[in-house]
Formats: structure tokens, sequence, C-alpha cells
């Protein structure tokens, strides 16, 4: 398997056209959450950057996912959110936007994630903000790709059968919902990802 560069990425995403899910059932999905997925070379790997949310926090306490947050009046744009919000959670700075995955809606919450992707200069190391990142989890982009397959859970939406994907042992709980197919997305533009795997898993075991 030849490992993703940071080029592979960027040549990706200007390829990609990111679309806009409609929300989900039940939900409206209105409110917007620009995260970042931040990638930074590993010797001739990738890592990306995971953080489990601090518990005290109001919406999403103690889930993993991806840095980011809601937009302020003096954003320019949610690309300038979701850097300000990684430098703030994770200490970051000197990142370059590579690009943007899709509009994806949460089933937990009326948010949407906007995902853009970040190459974080090579000799930086992430220091969590204490009050609103209880742990920050690198993760080998190699390693995702290389697995022998990924779990997902199936469901009905509008009359069809949709795979979700969840990753377990990245982390203390698993990585499921909007930001697993946020990840799943820049999985498939970097190449053929392992095979959804069904059976293992319900949403009832996503709970924590």
């Amino acid at each position: 398997m030849t490992l993703p560069q940071l080029e592979t990425v960027r040549d990706a995403l200007a390829r990609h056209e990111p679309v806009e899910h409609p929300a989900l059932p039940g939900r409206t999905n209105h409110r917007r959450a620009a995260i970042l997925l931040p990638l930074q070379p590993d010797g001739a790997d990738l890592r990306v950057y995971l953080i489990q949310r601090s518990s005290h926090l109001r919406d999403h306490p103690g889930e993993i996912g991806f840095p980011g947050g809601k937009p302020e009046p003096g954003d320019d744009g949610l690309a300038h959110t979701a850097l300000r919000e990684t430098t703030e959670e994770l200490g970051l700075s000197g990142m370059t936007v590579l690009g943007r995955l899709s509009s994806t809606p949460l089933f937990n919450s009326d948010y949407r994630l906007e995902p853009f992707v970040a190459a974080v200069p090579a000799h930086a190391r992430p220091v969590p903000s204490p009050g609103e990142v209880a742990s920050v989890i690198p993760v080998s982009v190699a390693a995702l790709m290389g697995a022998a397959q990924t779990d997902a859970i199936a469901f009905d939406w509008e009359g069809r059968v949709v795979l979700s994907p969840v990753f377990v042992g990245l982390a203390p709980r698993p990585l499921y919902g909007g930001s697993a197919h946020v990840l799943w997305e820049l999985m498939t533009l970097l190449g053929s990802p392992p095979p959804l795997r069904t059976g293992r898993y319900q949403w009832s075991d996503m709970q924590p």
C-alpha cells in the first residue's frame, strides 16, 4: 500500500466536491460547527489528531471527535473558525488548510459538522486546553487504511440501508456518528479503505 502524504491529501481534496447532507430524521441540523482534521507528517506516515472532549462540557461531553466549535462574530468564515478552535483547544499554530469535506449532520443533536483538513507543521506538538480537552489521541493514517476491516452499524434511512462506520480501539470510547463519517470520507479520498463489517455493534453499544 502506498502511504498517503500531504501532497496526496491536497490533490485528493482539490478534486473532491463536498456535499451538504440533508438533516437526519427528527432533526433540523441547522447549527453549524466547524471542525478540523489536523494532519501531521510522521516519517513516511501521517498522523491525524482526535480529541476526547472534557466531561463537563454542555454539548457532547466526553465524546471522541475532532477539535472545533461554533463560529464567532470575528471569524472570517468556517475555515477560520476551525483553525481558531484548534489553536485554542490544542495549542497548534502555523497550520495550512488543504481543503474541506462534506457538511455532515449529527443524529444526537441539531448540529452539523463543517469539516476542514489542515497540515500541521512537523515540529508542532499539541498542548490540550484542560477546560475543553480531556485527552489528545494521535492516530496513524496508514494503520487506518491498512486495517483488515472497519466496523459499521447498519440503519434504514429513507428506504435504503446505510452503513455508519465505527472506529473501536483508537481511544477510550468509540469514534462513531458524524465524526466517524467525516474520517471515513477522508479515507475514501486517499484510496481504498478497509471493507465495512456489520454485526459486532449496535447504537446502544455507543453510549457511555
